[in-house]
């Protein structure tokens, strides 16, 4: 959930501030992250301040939410708090769309063995 993945950016990116020694590297291994990954969620705290008070007054959900991580990632990489506003309200006016599942094997048509084919 969202609000998790920024409470925890919060807190790692408190953690490198408190310890100049500390690399993101040493801090992505003990945290059990790619450093890829680290280096995303560092960019969530970097959000509007506007934004962040929006993510953690989401109420807790099971359903697909419209502000995911992923989605969230464009956003966060833009250094301008108004310019991040805009491009968070037009990401939050879109609806949410059903996710495509892949058909189980079963409902897929079999295949012809070689024998249909006239070998």
């Amino acid at each position: 959930h969202i609000q998790t993945a920024l409470k925890r950016a919060h807190e790692l990116a408190a953690r490198l501030a408190a310890n100049p020694a500390l690399t993101r590297e040493a801090l992505a291994k003990e945290a059990g992250l790619h450093p890829g990954h680290l280096t995303r969620l560092l960019r969530l705290p970097g959000l509007a301040p506007e934004i962040q008070r929006h993510i953690q007054a989401l109420p807790p959900t099971n359903r697909r939410n419209v502000v995911t991580e992923r989605r969230l990632r464009p956003i966060a990489k833009i250094e301008d708090h108004k310019k991040q506003l805009e491009q968070f309200r037009s990401l939050i006016a879109r609806p949410i769309r059903a996710r495509k599942r892949p058909l189980a094997a079963a409902a897929l048509p079999s295949r012809p063995s070689p024998a249909h084919l006239g070998a």
